[in-house]
């Protein structure tokens, strides 16, 4: 008698231990569809879910390549109180600094457009200097900066020394330092020089003209 009570009561305790363990798993589950799903009652159609600063990055890049700016990221429906603004900065703030071997090249255009497209006069003999300036923009506690399209800003090159400036892209590259809350946006210019050291024609712009688009979500 005493044996089948033990058996009674172990078989009780297994049976309240699986349900217990069922709870759980289900409470679990429950727990982890509450993080991964997000309700639609509270998202419009059109938006775009960010779950990582990764994500709003990615978007920020993508978006850049609109025509226009005028854009609604619809991060009001995403992120509770968190809204985008474009902010637009001009000129600079970190002196040109020519790259490596790309200061006092000889150079001549034979081609007039091409001539007529840099301000310079076509077979004449000019001195050519590529260089970078950059604007460093200090943040707010709770802002997140990122690249907007920034079409009256300098030229994007990957390698000075071989990329076709002429037909390059203008706009920048920008870099987040968290430590000092700045984002540093970086552009490349060109200027040109004849033997008689006239004042120098700048390509695209001159320094003091950029103008530099920069996103910033807003927490």
């Amino acid at each position: 008698m005493k044996t089948y009570y033990l058996y009674f009561m172990w078989a009780c305790l297994l049976m309240s231990f699986s349900c217990s363990t069922d709870v759980l798993n289900n409470l679990e589950s429950v727990n982890i569809k509450k993080l991964n799903i997000v309700s639609t009652d509270s998202i419009s159609s059109g938006a775009t879910v960010i779950s990582s600063m990764e994500e709003f990055y990615q978007f920020l890049v993508e978006k850049s390549n609109l025509d226009s700016l005028e854009n609604d990221y619809s991060f009001d429906y995403l992120i509770p109180n968190a809204s985008v603004i474009t902010m637009t900065k001009e000129g600079y703030t970190n002196e040109f600094k020519i790259y490596v071997d790309c200061h006092d090249l000889e150079i001549s255009f034979s081609d007039f457009q091409t001539a007529d497209k840099l301000g310079l006069i076509a077979n004449k003999t000019y001195f050519i200097t590529i260089g970078q300036v950059q604007y460093v923009l200090p943040l707010e506690n709770n802002w997140h900066p990122g690249v907007a399209e920034s079409l009256d800003c300098g030229l994007i090159l990957e390698n000075p020394r071989t990329d076709n400036f002429v037909n390059a892209p203008r706009g920048y590259v920008g870099g987040y330092n968290a430590e000092k809350s700045t984002y540093t946006m970086a552009t490349s210019l060109v200027y040109f020089l004849d033997y008689t050291d006239d004042p120098k024609i700048w390509y695209p712009c001159a320094p003091e003209n950029l103008k530099w688009n920069v996103n910033i979500l807003i927490l």
